[in-house]
């Protein structure tokens, strides 16, 4: 109940290139390299819009900074920044090239609340981007697709 993670059911495959890619936290520990999707909006270089201002998919990667205590429904932090739009994208451990896994979803980033002064007085506050992403173990996904198994099967 603490957690809110949504499946997407898909009624077909995407591609036909099948990778092996497990779903398991197990065997993943601080400090291990992970890699992160996001599907950022509003990107621009050199003031023009990317991919027609349609999110356009990025790759993040990070540090796993912060393990939840065995307390249920508590996230795990990333050290490496995201943005709006990365929130639902996976968390990617890839210890063995032939075995990558996805740990996790991202959920978010911890933000820090930051004065906004004008004329040395403060008027107002403002969260500033800590660098640490948030996100939940895969888990949870999987919770979920247990309890309703719909959509294309994986042969």
């Amino acid at each position: 109940p603490s957690v809110d993670i949504a499946v997407l059911a898909l009624s077909e495959q995407l591609t036909a290139v099948q990778l092996p890619v497990w779903l398991d936290f197990a065997g993943t520990f601080l400090s291990q390299e992970v890699f992160f999707l996001g599907f950022p909006t509003q990107m621009k270089m050199d003031g023009k819009a990317l991919n027609n201002g349609f999110p356009i998919p990025l790759v993040k990667h990070g540090v796993l900074a912060y393990f939840p205590l065995g307390e249920p429904g508590e996230p795990f932090l990333i050290d490496g920044t995201n943005t709006y739009g990365f929130s639902g994208g996976p968390v990617v451990r890839v210890s063995d090239i032939n075995k990558p896994a996805i740990i996790g979803v991202i959920s978010g980033f911890r933000a820090f609340p930051e004065p906004v002064t004008q004329a040395g007085a403060q008027i107002g506050v403002t969260n500033s981007n800590t660098g640490l992403a948030v996100a939940f173990s895969i888990s949870y996904a999987i919770d979920a697709i247990r309890k309703n198994p719909i959509g294309f099967k994986v042969p």
